[in-house]
C-alpha cells in the first residue's frame, strides 16, 4: 500500500478525473481521532500528480489539526 500527502484534495480529484475511459473511486475520511491514523504524515512524500493504484492512501493535514484520508478504492 503506497501513503502520500497531499495540501488540497482537489489536485487528488483532477489527475483520477484525468483517467479518459477509466472510472477511480475514492473515499474521504476524518481519521483526526482514528487510533489507526498515521502519526508520520509530515514524512510521507508528497502526492505525484499521476495515476495510483487502488489501496493508495493520501493524507490532507490542516492548520486546525483535523486530518483526512483519501483513499483510492478501484484504479
Amino acid at each position: 500500500m503506497d501513503y502520500y500527502k497531499v495540501d488540497d484534495v482537489s489536485r487528488v480529484q483532477a489527475v483520477l478525473a484525468s483517467r479518459e475511459g477509466e472510472h477511480q473511486i475514492i473515499k474521504i475520511l476524518d481519521v483526526t481521532h482514528d487510533v489507526n491514523c498515521p502519526e508520520n504524515i509530515v514524512n510521507f512524500p508528497e502526492f505525484p500528480d499521476v495515476e495510483v493504484r487502488a489501496g493508495t492512501r493520501i493524507y490532507q493535514k490542516f492548520q486546525d489539526g483535523r486530518i483526512f484520508e483519501i483513499c483510492v478504492l478501484r484504479g
